[in-house]
This record gives C-alpha cells, structure tokens and sequence, in this order.
C-alpha cells in the first residue's frame, strides 16, 4: 500500500444491516471481522475494509462504498485547502484513534474522504479479494480534473483504445492511483476488489445474493465487472493483466487514448447510478 498523497488508503461499507453485509462479503471473499458493531474485515489477518451500520431510523438510506484517500496532513490541508469542492464532516476521529478524517464532496458532487493515519496506515493491498482499484463516476471528467489535480498533485492521463478511452490520475513519482469514466448520472466514487478468477467470483456473488450490472468489460488494467450486494450497494471486481485468464479469453490490443475523444465510459452502461 502506497504513502503517497492521494492514494487510497482506505473503503468502508455502510448499510442498514452490519450483520447482512458481513455474511456477504465474508462468504464471497472469505473475510473475518472484528467484533465491533463498526468491525474492521480482514483478509489474511491483515485489515481491507471497514463495515458501518447507520441507524435502522433511516429507512430507504442508500448502502454504498467510501473512498479515503492520503493525506499528509489535515492542519495543511485547512491552510492551504483546494480551490473548489467543500467539506462535508470533520475533521475527525474514524474508529479509536485509527485515522483522522474529513469527508469531501468534488465540484461535480462526488463524495469521498482524506486520511491522516494514525493506529491504521490503510488497507492491506495486493493480495485476491482485496481493494485494487477507485473509480470517479461524473459526467465531468474533464472539469473536475483539475480539483484532484489540485489536491493530490497529479496529472490526468488517457489510456485504453480508441473505441473505449479511459481515463487516470496519476503521480508522475509513484504512478496511476484512480481512473474516471464519464457517464451521465449523479457523481461517485466505486472500489473494485482483486478476483484471480472473475467468472467463479462472478457465479459465487450471484450465488449469495448479488447481481451482475454491466457485462464483464476490459479495462486497461484488467478485466472487470460491476456488481450489486444484497443490500444495494454498488462494487466491482476486477482481474488484473497479470492474473491467470481463461484460455478462450484474449487481451485486446491497448494503446495510449487521445485526451480529445468525448466517449470516455470505458464501456460501461452510461446510465447506471449509485
């Protein structure tokens, strides 16, 4: 997991029912949980994800996925804090003493937060069935790329194929770290987990109680597909390149997108929201 400023750091689930999201996300991805009623799941004995309950009062509430991203520090970032977007919560305390946070929304009006470690350095990264990948979802992409090139100090860049452009932010000291895909709904942020075997992954979420949302796509960094848990809430898996791939499924041909092309959903439904 990478300490560079604007890499993710960290994801929560949030829901009505802890106990529902548990029981999915451990039997898909063989995660274990702390015995908090906010538990952290963990992958390997090693901490991927916090899981929240929000009170049962607010019935018909969204459940959904978080993005935190790096930060040095949040004392800076309120002297010298990006010139669009607001805060939306905080700073403050994220579990005892595991983080300090705040909660953002972009210009667009995509939510997400910043972490400043403090027990917790972020996820464990690199292994199957752990956070690989952030995605922005705006009908903005160009807009809003100056915002987190602002706050983060990077640069967006074009990747993919003419007929599915895609595209990134990246550190030019520590490389890509998120993408974005245009599409026209409201604003988001998703977190795709690392499946080696994306079809039985596929087969064992639908199995449990997910649903498939997009047909299986080809991404610049792997093959992928988005899903929705039992309780709503939206997230994708992803094969990397270098992970095994059925025979009968060849890579396409890649090469770097012109910044200039407006088709930029990377083939996804352009209508599918949060």
């Amino acid at each position: 997991m990478s300490t560079t400023r604007g890499y993710p750091r960290w994801v929560d689930h949030t829901s009505l029912s802890g106990t529902r999201a548990r029981a999915f996300y451990g039997a898909l991805f063989g995660w274990t949980f702390t015995a908090d009623d906010d538990s952290i799941a963990l992958a390997g004995g090693l901490p991927v994800c916090g899981i929240a309950e929000i009170d049962s009062d607010l019935v018909g509430f969204p459940s959904f996925w978080h993005p935190y991203f790096a930060i040095d520090s949040l004392a800076d970032l309120a002297l010298h804090p990006p010139s669009d977007g607001e805060v939306v919560w905080g700073p403050g305390e994220y579990g005892d003493g595991l983080a300090q946070v705040v909660s953002i929304r972009d210009p667009s009006g995509a939510s997400f937060s910043l972490w400043e470690p403090g027990t917790l350095p972020g996820f464990a990264a690199g292994g199957d069935n752990t956070p690989i990948w952030f995605e922005l979802v705006t009908p903005h992409t160009a807009a809003v790329a100056a915002f987190y090139c602002e706050l983060f100090d990077c640069i967006p860049s074009g990747l993919g194929t003419e007929e599915s452009p895609y595209r990134v932010f990246t550190r030019p000291d520590a490389g890509p770290f998120a993408g974005a895909v245009a599409a026209d709904v409201d604003p988001y942020w998703r977190v795709y987990f690392r499946a080696d075997d994306l079809e039985s992954a596929v087969l064992q979420a639908e199995s449990l109680g997910g649903r498939r949302e997009s047909d299986i796509t080809d991404l610049p960094l792997g093959r992928s597909i988005l899903l929705r848990d039992p309780l709503g809430a939206l997230f994708g898996l992803l094969q990397p390149i270098d992970a095994p791939r059925d025979a009968s499924t060849s890579a396409p041909e890649r090469s770097a997108a012109s910044p200039g092309i407006d088709n930029d959903n990377a083939g996804y439904p352009t209508t599918l929201s949060l």
